[in-house]
């Protein structure tokens, strides 16, 4: 009786974390949604996953890598661009971002947000030169030592340049979308 009762509750929370998802990843998009399906019964590789659900985050990091990747956590991911070239023109509605994951993903280098993600090379690629902090304090000092095109971000996802400070405080449509991924890996 209590087996069955853990398996309802794990299978209520599950599907209230995927409807979450979906929406967090805008799969909610019908126009797109039927193009994806169908793009992916013309490749024969199924209907592609989102970004968000290919990587592993380290704990605690996972609100950096909402900021720096933002939009790119909805991107579908392809193994190769070119395959999109004729298939794009048979959708006529909707947003796509598209993301090529070919390569194993290799590690950043330490002290950046990459060394703490495993997934897509190209997700990576965008991590690569973001360095990581402690703290806003530290990230302040820190900034202006940072090399043209590095950045740096905390933990709790402030995100900072040279001459630049992006924050985002509520209202992110995708906080918390990277724990919910993790989440729905478990409860599968």
């Amino acid at each position: 009786e209590e087996l069955r009762a853990r398996r309802d509750r794990s299978r209520a929370e599950h599907i209230s974390l995927d409807a979450l998802q979906q929406a967090a990843l805008g799969e909610k998009d019908p126009s797109a949604a039927a193009w994806l399906e169908g793009f992916g019964k013309r490749s024969g590789a199924g209907v592609p996953t989102r970004v968000a659900a290919a990587l592993v985050v380290e704990p605690g990091w996972e609100h950096a890598v909402e900021t720096v990747l933002g939009d790119y956590l909805e991107a579908v991911c392809v193994g190769d661009l070119d395959q999109l070239g004729e298939e794009l023109q048979r959708l006529e509605r909707g947003a796509l971002s598209f993301l090529e994951t070919t390569g194993a993903g290799a590690t950043g280098n330490a002290g950046t947000l990459a060394a703490r993600v495993q997934g897509p090379e190209a997700a990576l690629a965008m991590l690569a030169r973001v360095h990581t902090c402690a703290t806003l304090a530290q990230a302040l000092r820190e900034r202006r030592h940072l090399q043209p095109g590095d950045s740096l971000v905390t933990p709790t996802g402030e995100w900072l340049g040279r001459d630049w400070l992006r924050l985002r405080r509520g209202g992110d449509p995708h906080a918390g979308v990277l724990e919910r991924a993790q989440r729905l890996k478990v409860l599968a």
